[in-house]
């Protein structure tokens, strides 16, 4: 299993920067997706799914997440429902005196087989540099906001 934890201070406070982790139109300004869609509409909760899809090496990848642990405006946990390669994210924010402290944590899991093994550190290396971007545009956009 391959993980990974970033960090980034965000000069927003957490109901400022919680918006681009939970709303299908901001989580696509930070992401790295051409579409993105979510069931049930309208608040996230435990069991809201998002279907989105992206380009990644040059191919076209569609991916489906699913909500299994929120604690509105201070953590998310998704974790794929769909995708070539199983992961679990988990975002936390936490209030500063300089706005918010925010914690992603990925994990990885196997894919199996021989083609799963060798591949898997290269994806978790490219998957980890794609999280360290949407943190830095997470706040970009979030700062811009004020």
């Amino acid at each position: 299993m391959q993980q990974f934890t970033r960090t980034i201070e965000i000069g927003r406070p957490p109901e400022s920067v919680w918006p681009y982790l939970s709303e299908s139109d901001k989580i696509k300004q930070i992401a790295n997706f051409e579409t993105i869609e979510q069931s049930p509409e309208g608040p996230v909760e435990k069991g809201t799914r998002w279907h989105q899809t992206m380009r990644m090496l040059g191919k076209k990848m569609e991916t489906s997440d699913e909500v299994v642990e929120i604690d509105v405006g201070h953590r998310l946990v998704i974790r794929s429902i769909d995708s070539p390669f199983p992961y679990t994210m988990e975002y936390v924010l936490q209030d500063t005196d300089e706005g918010t402290h925010v914690v992603c944590h990925a994990e990885m899991g196997e894919s199996g087989g021989f083609f799963g093994k060798v591949t898997e550190p290269m994806v978790a290396r490219l998957i980890e540099h794609e999280f360290r971007g949407q943190l830095e545009r997470l706040k970009a956009l979030a700062e811009a906001d004020a």
